[in-house]
């Protein structure tokens, strides 16, 4: 559902943006962001720290609707089996929300987005959320977290595209994967 980022966020929010700049990541060809607002205001707090100008806030970044879910504890929402339920046939949709497929369907056109856009940057920093972020890694690299490891709030996730236009994940979480 969409709110707000928490004082917490916001600290965690510095902090990524610091981290960023004592690694080295200060310039970014195009900056882009799920319009919900927490990543909203996560990627306003970086790109201010950062001095970014401009940052793209798509819907197509959002996480999956859980629709008449929306706003429940995880927990609740998985006593009910549901999200075992969906995961296990993402064509299921939850009653006002989206199917995984669909939400599949819009990361698929952010990637078009991103290919089509001209000229290429050679740097680009995504504010997204977990859920997102997975079919973005899956897609991209075939990439999925062990059981048990999750996307964790303000961790930096680092690709390279190789010169065969395939890509490779560095980092997962800020720790190094190759």
């Amino acid at each position: 559902m969409d709110s707000p980022l928490s004082n917490h966020g916001r600290i965690q929010a510095r902090k990524l943006a610091q981290r960023m700049i004592t690694l080295g990541y200060t310039t970014f060809d195009y900056m882009c962001s799920s319009d919900l607002s927490r990543a909203a205001e996560t990627a306003k707090i970086i790109s201010q720290i950062l001095k970014i100008d401009k940052i793209t806030y798509l819907p197509l970044l959002r996480e999956l609707n859980l629709g008449i879910y929306e706003g429940h504890f995880v927990d609740e929402v998985n006593e009910k089996g549901l999200l075992d339920s969906i995961r296990s046939d993402y064509s299921k949709q939850v009653p006002g929300g989206e199917s995984i497929n669909s939400m599949i369907q819009r990361i698929h056109e952010f990637l078009n987005i991103i290919n089509n856009l001209n000229p290429q940057p050679s740097s680009l920093l995504v504010i997204t959320h977990g859920g997102a972020l997975y079919h973005i890694l899956r897609i991209l690299t075939d990439f999925v977290p062990d059981d048990g490891e999750w996307y964790e709030n303000c961790q930096m996730n680092e690709l390279i595209r190789t010169p065969e236009s395939s890509w490779k994940l560095i980092t997962f979480n800020e720790k190094k994967m190759i």
